[in-house]
């Protein structure tokens, strides 16, 4: 029997092999918690048996069993007496704390480097990916064929759970999708453990978990007048699958324009993530701007409308001009048509136009004056100031305004206003490294796009300094050339000219990032649909290998990694159905000083099973009072029935004309101009109208990707600059 006041040191191992009695067993532990030098040789014990399971398992030889069978039957040989034991367990646990303190000496500086690479903020239920990095620490080397676990602890009072667990590949790296568990907002501690050599190397990463979702507020209308009802529909959204958020209470409010509330209700989510509710307006109520609020959670969306009497413009006022830019000192050919909205024309109308320069201190500049004909058409013309003040945020453009005032027969009035630009410089260059910077000792694409000041695409001839040769830019304006820099920087003047006999030029400086480890990557395409192989090709010097994330809405949703061999490397692989919208490439390596270098670039990925809706109206026209019958039919991708809900919103087109504006469906639900060509609209505007032209018109495959990617590595520069 095992006495709980004796040194329990030969016991040790078999304790925590399991091979002691119940009572044996208890009676180890107890004096192990208590004795400090029992307490070490146990935890010795335990280090041998986890080294011992990470050995492979192998055959036992006839040797070692007649070995073993002689240790047994000396173990039954008469014992020790007490005064020998206690002098051999004295001298035994000397030894084994002169080989403590001598292990904790030489293991007091870990020679690993343990990583986690992550967001720092994760969506609760949904799938992530992170990547973890093992390297030695003094020579940076990875460290190949490691254990590790990655595990997150739990609320207060629960366990962790276990998220993944893996062995690090020859980069030193494991990159596992894991399932974000649907845990409350808040705080909680991600811990990443690996088993190098006799210890493990821990890491504790605190994240924090949020839901997050897309809530979206729309309104009927954007003006109301007292005592109507202002309708009102929220869309929620979870991010970042975009699945409906069923069932999820969000609350409606609005207030007048002094802040007091008016109105107020909860309403639950349908399976389609769609909520409803009604506010009906006073007969006597303050006008003004209202501003109506929905919340969910911890999202809010906003709205606002006016509430305000009016009446409803009788006719609508259309306004262009013979171009859509000028040069100093040219005349502008405008051209005016008048229509009620019933469909007769206004007749003998009075037009007056003024030319104004905004944001000068004198904004007028000339006026004219116009009658509308029996087809309610007016033409004017006026003339441009030899000289205008230009902007810097318009590249040296000024802007113009046409204000047009009509009046018909019986007084009643309707105003609008044309913009357009004044330039010296007809023709824009923009010149677009393909990685944002270039890389020293690597071929470089350089994008070049040429437009005009309107926006539109120009067929134009560029000269370069330092380039030998012209370059000619195709019907969408886009061209590159390939370049290999070997400097800090290029410095280009490009000059453009055209058919017409406009041109263009600018300077630009061009700059190399570092030399030592730098790297580009391009993709074969900007746009892709989900299931379609993407391609990647990695240029650059060294050996070290290139991370990729795909992050969607801040989150890293899947990883991957290149092998750099001979200045090169390529990613091949099929997208996955859950991989859809705007994501962003990112790319790292980390260089031989131990320090991560970074690229980023932008792609779209059409997202798989998309709705088609087709309406059907039973007659082309009604008259007033008279009952229109609507037929709506939803299919998926693939002509199949696909159910679903529909809004809807009739309204007379001459509320919009009171005050221009939108219901507030667009910006949410177009995901590709809102969140990710927005900044290369800002830089290229007229890309937006590609979708609006004829089929025959629309220009190829290979230019519209050629100019796609151009466009996209603008996209990838405004966002990191």
């Amino acid at each position: 029997m095992i006495s709980p006041n004796e040194h329990v040191l030969e016991y040790v191992d078999a304790h925590v092999h399991g091979a002691l009695s119940r009572d044996e067993d208890k009676a180890v532990a107890i004096h192990c918690r208590r004795c400090p030098i029992c307490k070490v040789a146990l935890e010795e014990a335990e280090k041998r048996l986890a080294l011992l399971e990470s050995v492979p398992p192998a055959a036992v030889s006839p040797e070692l069993l007649a070995r073993a069978e002689e240790q047994l039957a000396a173990r039954r040989r008469p014992r020790f007496r007490r005064s020998q034991l206690v002098a051999f367990a004295a001298l035994a646990a000397a030894l084994l704390i002169a080989c403590c303190h001598l292990y904790i000496a030489k293991s007091g500086v870990s020679p690993y480097d343990l990583r986690v690479l992550g967001q720092n903020e994760l969506v609760a239920d949904s799938d992530a990916s992170l990547r973890v990095l093992l390297v030695n620490h003094d020579t940076l080397q990875p460290i190949a064929g490691m254990p590790v676990s990655i595990d997150l602890r739990g609320p207060e009072g629960t366990p962790a759970i276990t998220l993944a667990r893996g062995v690090t590949d020859r980069s030193g790296t494991i990159a596992p999708r894991i399932h974000v568990p649907a845990w409350k907002d808040g705080d909680y501690e991600l811990q990443v453990s690996a088993r190098a050599g006799f210890g493990s190397e821990h890491v504790a990463h605190k994240v924090k978990l949020h839901r997050d979702w897309q809530l979206m507020l729309s309104s009927d209308k954007p003006v109301y007048q007292p005592g109507q009802t202002i309708q009102l529909r929220a869309l929620a959204l979870r991010r970042p699958d975009l699945k409906p958020l069923a069932g999820r209470e969000v609350v409606f409010s609005v207030a007048d324009p002094k802040g007091n509330k008016i109105f107020r209700q909860r309403q639950v989510t349908s399976r389609f993530g769609i909520g409803f509710t009604a506010c009906p307006l006073a007969d006597e109520i303050a006008e003004g701007g209202y501003q109506i609020e929905c919340q969910m959670g911890d999202t809010t969306s906003n709205l606002t409308v006016d509430v305000a009497k009016y009446v409803l413009p009788k006719f609508k006022l259309e306004v262009d001009s013979d171009r859509t830019y000028y040069e100093p000192g040219q005349k502008i050919v405008g051209t005016v048509r008048a229509a009620y909205f019933f469909g007769q024309a206004v007749q003998h109308g009075e037009v007056d136009v003024e030319l104004r320069q905004p944001s000068v201190v004198e904004p007028l500049l000339a006026t004219a004056h116009a009658q509308t004909d029996d087809a309610g058409k007016a033409t004017f013309e006026i003339a441009l100031p030899a000289a205008l003040a230009g902007r810097p945020q318009e590249g040296g453009d000024a802007p113009i305004d046409l204000v047009v005032t009509a009046r018909d027969t019986a007084g009643q009035q309707q105003a609008t206003t044309l913009s357009r630009l004044v330039t010296a410089n007809p023709i824009h260059i923009e010149v677009l490294p393909e990685s944002g910077s270039l890389v020293r000792g690597v071929p470089n694409t350089i994008y070049l796009l040429t437009s005009y000041p309107d926006g539109q695409p120009a067929t134009a001839r560029l000269n370069i300094s330092g380039i030998d040769h012209e370059i000619a830019t195709n019907e969408l304006g886009a061209a590159s050339v390939v370049v290999e820099p070997a400097g800090d920087r290029l410095d280009w003047v490009v000059r453009a000219s055209d058919a017409a006999g406009l041109s263009g030029h600018r300077q630009v400086e061009l700059r190399s990032g570092p030399n030592q480890g730098d790297f580009l990557f391009r993709s074969d395409k900007a746009v892709y649909s989900s299931g379609e192989t993407l391609r990647i090709l990695t240029l650059g010097g060294g050996t070290q290998p290139v991370f990729f994330d795909f992050v969607r809405d801040g989150q890293t949703i899947l990883t991957r990694s290149v092998e750099m061999a001979e200045g090169r490397g390529e990613l091949v692989f099929d997208l996955p159905p859950e991989l859809f919208g705007p994501i962003e490439l990112l790319a790292y390596r980390y260089l031989p000083d131990g320090l991560p270098t970074r690229k980023s670039r932008l792609i779209y990925v059409r997202q798989a099973g998309s709705l088609v809706v087709d309406t059907r109206l039973d007659h082309a026209e009604y008259r007033p009072g008279e009952r229109a019958m609507l037929n709506f039919t939803l299919t998926d991708a693939a002509g199949r029935p696909a159910p679903g809900a529909l809004s809807l919103a009739a309204v007379d087109q001459a509320v919009f004309s009171v005050r221009r504006g939108q219901t507030g469906l667009s910006p949410v639900l177009s995901r590709l101009e809102n969140e990710l060509l927005a900044p290369v609209y800002a830089i290229y505007p007229w890309s937006a109208d590609l979708r609006s032209q004829p089929t025959d018109k629309v220009p190829t495959v290979g230019d519209r990707n050629h100019f796609e990617q151009a466009l996209f590595a603008a996209a990838a520069r405004t966002r990191n600059p």
